[in-house]
């Protein structure tokens, strides 16, 4: 009977691999902050310290502990607080009705119109005739003084009335006269002018002066609205702004593994797959080393058989 043919090795488990290489690169540590341990799981769910587990643990150091327990306790008196203080918010937007109207318009009920200079020609007319009357009233005792000595001059001169020479001096001083007259005339005109001037450059300032009275009211109004709105506005973020403050107290988290260094990791499955390869070389060897065995003997009978067969023949 021949021998038997061996098995070829067999190949890496790949769960074991696999816990190997875990436990491996499980390196207990112990740091100021607390320690990391690796173990597994009991069966009542308690941590069980060793090795070759999948659970680990984290202890945290006695001041760890008591700084997160006293910054828990702080989060819940803040909670606690701020309960009944978020039953009480307004959720509703801000009631804008108790403010004071918005303004965009002005009241021209109160403004006088737009004035013309033309609303003024009376007023420039009355000047004009009591510029001229007042300025003739004190004239006129003056010509009529003036026309006497001119007549007491003329006779005097032995130039009669109605004759050439009396009619050419009446005659310079009426053109005299006349020119003041004219002269007058142009000064009062010039007098209502000003006066109607003056009395449309007061009209334009008063109404201007109305409608920055007017302009007034509506910025003061929508200015108080505007603080209003602001200041209630302050007031409700500013309460937010607390309780997201008391809210927002998060008690210290315990150590987390990231506060651990991570070791080099140690390599298991390189090298149980190298060793797989070595074998797995190493049997196929022995595999061609038997075929060539085998095919020798083979060759050698072979011979002897085919010699036996010629010396018989």
């Amino acid at each position: 009977m021949g021998k038997s043919r061996s098995a070829p090795p067999p190949p890496p488990d790949a769960g074991q691999l696999a816990q190997q290489q875990a436990q491996a690169n499980r390196i207990t540590q112990y740091t100021p902050q607390g320690t990391l341990q690796f173990g597994s799981v009991g069966s009542n769910g308690q941590f069980v310290p060793g090795t070759g587990g999948a659970a680990s643990q984290i202890t945290e150091s006695p001041f760890q502990q008591r700084y997160r327990m006293g910054m828990e306790d702080l989060a819940l008196t803040a909670q606690t607080s701020a309960a009944p203080r978020i039953q009480n918010l307004p959720l509703s937007p801000i009631d804008t009705t108790q403010f004071p109207e918005r303004r965009f318009n002005l009241d021209f009920s109160g403004v006088n119109p737009v004035p013309s200079s033309a609303d003024f020609s009376e007023d420039a007319k009355r000047v004009e005739q009591a510029t001229f009357d007042r300025a003739l009233g004190l004239l006129n005792p003056q010509f009529e003084q003036s026309q006497r000595r001119l007549d007491t001059r003329l006779v005097n001169a032995g130039l009669p009335i109605g004759s050439e020479a009396y009619g050419t001096e009446m005659g310079n001083f009426q053109r005299e006269r006349d020119d003041t007259l004219s002269r007058l005339a142009m000064d009062a005109v010039g007098a209502g002018r000003a006066e109607q001037s003056r009395l449309f450059g007061q009209a334009l300032t008063g109404r201007q002066a109305q409608l920055g009275d007017q302009l007034a009211d509506v910025n003061l109004q929508n200015t108080q609205r505007a603080a209003a709105i602001n200041e209630n506005q302050a007031l409700r973020t500013g309460e937010l702004g607390e309780l997201a403050a008391m809210l927002g107290l998060q008690p210290v988290q315990p150590v987390q593994a990231q506060a651990f260094f991570a070791p080099s990791p140690v390599d298991v499955v390189g090298p149980a797959n190298l060793a797989y390869q070595g074998a797995l070389a190493n049997y196929q060897n022995q595999q061609q080393r038997q075929q060539g065995l085998l095919g020798g003997l083979f060759g050698l009978g072979s011979a002897a058989l085919g010699a036996g067969i010629r010396k018989w023949g």
